[in-house]
């Protein structure tokens, strides 16, 4: 079994694949990088790659012949805290069924890197927002990572991979799936996610409502301060600009 590293340097991913004859085999390190591209259109200027690294591996290659993979029965895994995705691959399947299981793991990565967990109230938020929204029989019980997966995948992969699952079943999101989807890592960049006590989407964008108490300074016979409560939407549209509003209106 050989192997063959490359890094990205302009966006410091590392590529290992592990292959019996050809390293293009699954995929070319040109077809990997488009991917990953298309990812990055949907970010606007954040790269949350921090390091990342891909790993995509023949079944039979013996670094991998024993792995999580085995235990959830899984092609592919991605591993947040540790900055990896790792994709098995049988010599049976095609470059684009490979690439599609890169698609899905990209999905859980946007998802780690974004806060989608139960940490913070935005995590908890947009975890809760997104199982409302979720289509049904793409996840199984509260497996709501494998649905943001897929649903990725569907949306915000390259062409060949849009509007359907890796089942085969044609997906039509919702607005407000797109608009979440697309603005998601965006507001997560932006929100005080330890304030947002509001979430939801809709086809203009992804709008969160931020509230906390600030002290404010009075004058009566001397100084003095007292708590006041501030709430403060916000959204960021389709097209990942970020607005407030104000006076009854987006800014």
């Amino acid at each position: 079994m050989a192997e063959h590293n490359h890094v990205f340097k302009d966006i410091g991913v590392k590529i290992t694949r592990y292959f019996a004859n050809d390293a293009d085999e699954a995929g070319s390190l040109e077809r990997i990088r488009a991917e990953i591209d298309e990812v990055r259109k949907g970010l606007e200027g954040f790269e949350p790659w921090n390091g990342l690294q891909i790993i995509i591996a023949r079944e039979d290659a013996p670094e991998f012949s024993q792995t999580e993979l085995d235990e959830y029965g899984a092609a592919g895994l991605t591993y947040g805290s540790k900055e990896l995705i790792v994709i098995r691959y049988k010599d049976s399947y095609s470059i684009d069924q490979v690439i599609r299981i890169l698609c899905h793991e990209l999905g859980h990565w946007v998802a780690s890197q974004s806060g989608m967990d139960t940490r913070t109230a935005f995590g908890r938020l947009g975890i809760e927002y997104f199982k409302s929204i979720m289509p049904i029989g793409q996840a199984q019980g509260d497996a709501w990572g494998e649905a943001f997966a897929e649903c990725w995948a569907s949306i915000m992969g390259t062409d060949e991979f849009r509007g359907q699952f890796s089942d085969g079943v044609k997906y039509y999101p919702p607005a407000a799936m797109t608009s979440f989807m697309k603005a998601l890592y965006t507001t997560s960049m932006i929100a005080d996610k330890n304030a947002v006590d509001r979430l939801w989407a809709d086809i203009n964008g992804l709008s969160w409502r931020e509230k906390r108490t600030i002290q404010v300074r009075r004058e009566w016979w001397h100084w003095w301060t007292e708590p006041v409560e501030v709430k403060l939407w916000q959204r960021v549209t389709l097209y990942l600009v970020h607005q407030v509003w104000v006076d009854g209106k987006w800014i």
